[in-house]
C-alpha cells in the first residue's frame, strides 16, 4: 500500500471513528471505544504525515468532545447516586 494511500485511509478512519462515536451514545461503551480508537488513529497519523489534515483534526476534537462528555455523564451519576444514598458497589 502506498503512502498517500494509507494516511488517506487513517485520516477518514479517525474522521468516521470520531462521528460514531455519538450515535453508539446509548451504548456508552462501543462510543468510548470509538473515541478511543479515534485518537489513537489521529496520533498515529501524527507520526506519518508531518502537514495537518481538517478530517483528523475533526475527528479529534469530536472524539475529545465525547469523552469529555463521557466523564460529566460519569460524575453527574455518581452525585445523584449519592444523593439518593445509592452505592451500587456495596454488597447487601
Amino acid at each position: 500500500m502506498k503512502k498517500d494511500d494509507k494516511e488517506k485511509l487513517v485520516s477518514l478512519g479517525c474522521l468516521l471513528l470520531g462521528i460514531m462515536a455519538y450515535p453508539l451514545t446509548c451504548f456508552w461503551y462501543l462510543g468510548l471505544l470509538c473515541a478511543i480508537g479515534s485518537l489513537l488513529l489521529g496520533f498515529y497519523y501524527g507520526k506519518l504525515e508531518s502537514g495537518i489534515d481538517r478530517k483528523v483534526i475533526a475527528g479529534l476534537v469530536l472524539s475529545g468532545l465525547y469523552l469529555v462528555m463521557v466523564l460529566l455523564f460519569g460524575i453527574l451519576i455518581g452525585m445523584y447516586w449519592g444523593r439518593l444514598g445509592i452505592n451500587p458497589w456495596k454488597a447487601k
